[in-house]
This record gives C-alpha cells, sequence and structure tokens, in this order.
C-alpha cells in the first residue's frame, strides 16, 4: 500500500521564513499515453501515465535536478522522503512555456534558476503521443573564478501504481532504469520501465534504494556506477550525474531522455556519420549514414527516424538506400529535419541502417544529429557527429549512392530468471551493446511482502527520532541556514 503525506503534515520547512508552495508549468496532451508532465519552478518533475491512478514518482514530485558547487548542494525546495538530502533550494528565476506538441514544434517548459554563483536552464520537451521526454540542463558559471560542479537528475521510481521493483543499467548507452514486476508478480524483459537515458557524453549512474540516492546526491560526489540490490526488488530510485569544470562565465550543456513502457521496451541506441562523397576540396556532395539498433525482442518501425542536418544542406532526390524518401520539416529548435518514415526494425540487437545524400556548402564543425520514435512510442535515442574537414589531394569515392547493409538480427537472447534460481550479488549484462542486466530473484524476492522491509518513508525516519520531535529539533539547530523541504508521509 502505498505511503501516503496527510494534508496537515504537508509540508514541512528547515529554513527561516514562511513556507511557499513552488508553482509548477503543466504540459497535459489529451491523448497520452503521458498525460501530464510537470516541471516546478524549482526544477521538480511529475509524470502521469494514461491509465494510472498516481504518478511515475514517489508522491508525484520525488524527482529532480541538483547541483553540486563549492561545498553547497542546490536543488528543488521540496522532495518527498528526501530526508537523506541536505542543501539550499534553487531561486526561481524564471519559467516559460510553449509549443503545439507537434514533432516539428514540441510542448517546451524552460525553466531558469539559481544557486550561488551559477545559473541553471532547463529546458523540457516532450512531443504528443510519444512516450518519453527530453530534458536539456545548461550551467552557467556566473562567478568570477573557475569552478568545479557536480550536475544530478535523480527520482524515487513508483511505477504502475506501485513503489517497489528491479534495476538495470545499459553500458552501451549509459542508461539506468527501474523495473516494474509483470503481470504474474516477477521479473522480467515484460515488466514496465521507466528508464534516463544520457545522450551528453561523460555521464555517471547510480541505483538503489531510494533513500541511498539521495545520499549519494546530498555527497555532492559524482555518482559511483554501480547497481546496489539490483536484484532484488526493493522500494527503489535511481539518477545520473555529469562532472563540470567551467572557467568564470562559462556554460555547459548536458542533455538526457526520460522513457516510459508498459511493455517494458528500452529506449533505441542510434548512431550516425557524414563523409565528403568526393575528397577533392570545394566539393559539396556529401553522405550520411544513419544506424538505429533494437535492443527489444520483438521487431519494430521507426514511425519516424528524424535527420537534423545543416540549413545549407540540401537532400539529394533518389539517394536514399534502405528507407523511403523523406519528408522536409523546419524544426523549432532542431532547424531543418528530414524526416523518414516508417524504417524497419528487427529485434534482438538488430542493427538496421540507411543512408542518403546531402548537397551543399558544409562547414567543419556543424551538426547532424539522428533521433526518433517508434510506432510504439519508444524513443530512438538521439546521437549526433560533426562535419569533417576536407582533405585535400585525397582519391574522390566514388559519386554513387552507397547500398545500404540490409537489417541482420543478431539476437542475443537472454533467459528470463526462474522462480528458483538464486539471486546473482550484481544482475549480469549480455554481451551485446543492447543487453540489459538480468535478475534472477528467488520466490521471496517476487513480492514486497517477502523482501527484506525498506524503511518507512515517514517523518525524518534517517535521525532515528519521532517526526515530530526531528522537526522540532532541526529546526532548533538550523539556525540561519537553508535546507531542503522535507515532505512527510503516513501510511
Amino acid at each position: 500500500m502505498r505511503k501516503v503525506r496527510t494534508a496537515a503534515a504537508a509540508l514541512a520547512v528547515l529554513s527561516v521564513g514562511a513556507a511557499s508552495v513552488a508553482q509548477a508549468a503543466e504540459i497535459t496532451p489529451e491523448e497520452g499515453p503521458l498525460t501530464r508532465v510537470e516541471i516546478s519552478e524549482t526544477l521538480n518533475c511529475a509524470v502521469n501515465y494514461l491509465g494510472d491512478r498516481e504518478g511515475e514518482f514517489f508522491d508525484d514530485t520525488a524527482c529532480g535536478t541538483f547541483l553540486s558547487a563549492n561545498g553547497a548542494l542546490h536543488g528543488p525546495r521540496s522532495i518527498p522522503a528526501g530526508w537523506a538530502l541536505n542543501g539550499s533550494p534553487w531561486t526561481p528565476v524564471s519559467q516559460e512555456q510553449s509549443g503545439s506538441g507537434t514533432s516539428a514544434d514540441p510542448f517546451v517548459v524552460t525553466t531558469v534558476v539559481t544557486g550561488g554563483s551559477f545559473k541553471v536552464t532547463q529546458t523540457d520537451s516532450h512531443i504528443a503521443g510519444t512516450q518519453s521526454y527530453q530534458t536539456t540542463m545548461t550551467v552557467t558559471n556566473t562567478g568570477s573564478q573557475a569552478a568545479e560542479a557536480v550536475l544530478y537528475h535523480g527520482a524515487d521510481c513508483y511505477l504502475q501504481d506501485d513503489d517497489y521493483g528491479w534495476g538495470e543499467h545499459d553500458s552501451s548507452t549509459g542508461a539506468v532504469l527501474c523495473r516494474a514486476k509483470d503481470a504474474e508478480g516477477n521479473w522480467s524483459s515484460k515488466g514496465r520501465i521507466e528508464q534516463f537515458i544520457p545522450t551528453t557524453a561523460g555521464s555517471s549512474y547510480y541505483y538503489g534504494h531510494f533513500s541511498d540516492v539521495w545520499s549519494k546526491i546530498s555527497s555532492q560526489q559524482p555518482l559511483p556506477n554501480q547497481l546496489e540490490g539490483a536484484e532484488t526488488r526493493k522500494d527503489n530510485g535511481m539518477a545520473l550525474s555529469w562532472n563540470l569544470s567551467l572557467a568564470a562565465g562559462a556554460s555547459q550543456t548536458y542533455t538526457m531522455t526520460t522513457t516510459f513502457s508498459p511493455q517494458g521496451l528500452v529506449g533505441l541506441p542510434s548512431q550516425v556519420s557524414v563523409e565528403p562523397v568526393n575528397g577533392q576540396e570545394g566539393h559539396k556532395r556529401w553522405l550520411v549514414t544513419a544506424t538505429i539498433t533494437n535492443p527489444n525482442d520483438a521487431a519494430a518501425t521507426a514511425k519516424q527516424a528524424r535527420v537534423s542536418v545543416p540549413e545549407n544542406a540540401a537532400y539529394v532526390e533518389g539517394s536514399v538506400q534502405g528507407a523511403s524518401a523523406p519528408a522536409l520539416e523546419q524544426d523549432a529548435d532542431a532547424g531543418k529535419v528530414l524526416v523518414f518514415p516508417d524504417v524497419a526494425l528487427a529485434g534482438g540487437g538488430a542493427k538496421s541502417t540507411f543512408t542518403f545524400q546531402v548537397e551543399g556548402d558544409l562547414r567543419e564543425g556543424e551538426v547532424v544529429a539522428l533521433s526518433g520514435e517508434t510506432t510504439q512510442g519508444t524513443p530512438i535515442i538521439r546521437s549526433t557527429t560533426q562535419v569533417p574537414a576536407l582533405q585535400t589531394g585525397t582519391p574522390a569515392p566514388s559519386d554513387k549512392p552507397t547500398p545500404a547493409p540490409s537489417p541482420s538480427a543478431t539476437p542475443s537472447a537472454t533467459p528470463s530468471p526462474s522462480a528458483s534460481a538464486a539471486p546473482s550479488a550484481e544482475p549480469s549484462q549480455a554481451p551485446t551493446a543492447s543487453a540489459a542486466p538480468v535478475p534472477q530473484p528467488s520466490p521471496t524476492q517476487t513480492t514486497p511482502a517477502a523482501a527484506k522491509p525498506a524503511p518507512k518513508k515517514t517523518g525524518l525516519a534517517a535521525t532515528g527520532v519521532p517526526a515530530g520531535l526531528g522537526l522540532l529539533a532541526l529546526l532548533s539547530l538550523a539556525g540561519g541556514a537553508t535546507a531542503f523541504a522535507i515532505r512527510r508521509r503516513k501510511s
């Protein structure tokens, strides 16, 4: 049974001054499957999925963006059951909404906050009808000195109205996920998931008990790249982090995708490359190669494979191999986009590739990106490449379109855990780049009643004192210090 907070004890504030309820911006597509994506003015995240009674994170908003810098941790004003956190709330600056929800004009929430000598501009975007949303976090050092920092995004998982589940990590993408029980109440690849997918390189991850997730963030250290107890069904959470090194006045941007799937379908990794068709200086025709890997067992169809190209690149009619001819869109953020419909994607770890050519005076360093989603709403994980420098005096490759390799199914079958198997110390990884860890729970690990009980999410459980006394004690000790708000829950 879910542990809920009472109305009278909804918010306890460990800071001087009156408590205030954070404002928030909502994306509410009518058709779903995500019926609500909400971002608070201090960077909480909340999501509702079609058919669920409760949100996908505990107590709705136990999800957020944090930054550790100069010995201080900054984060959302309030995290439900976040008693392990200790720091200062973000200062809200602004929040705006835009977009119509189409692929060319997604719903967008842009939130700006400050903390210490840092500013974070976070953009969350969602295309109606898909099962994911994208988060872009730009961190700016507004101080006069260079600084080191750690950026975090973490959550207390609450899938299909259930606080318990398992965890997995994909070493090929850096993604971490929480998985719920399947229809039979056990772990299987068909169990529902929510997944954090980093789309900026250099991330670290952590999966474990929800309170350990908040403790790791509160430590202000990079996450340890660890699945802790992922093979045991528990009250779980997950997080990603990036290390930052910023000169005074400098900014860095980090991106990720959050996806949900009742069928247990994980995001599809992608890769894109661009090279000159003729290596001679001044030649203006380029070959783009797009590859999508489907780690899920079943074959799928990419409803849209979207390749953004520089503005001065023009598609060469008839050059596509391995896909249908694209339509041209002008994306509000990505600019010129070639949209390839109905790309067939074999399952079981198979790679599906298509190629095409563009013409134009492309400049070294310009970005080409590949993304999209399947007909089931599963995201094709965004990948990027840069236009290379033209080499002078090199042999000219053929000007003919290069046939794309046909999709080749190379599944890596992974046996489902049996009820009698003993759990491994760490979920195993299949050797393919697409495989997820395979926990092997015993019968006593597949139901909350049989699992070792986790600490109740009530009051200040971490302090070992009653909630009321604990709050009074902290208020008496806090002095002028600022800390995160804690929202108390009762059974």
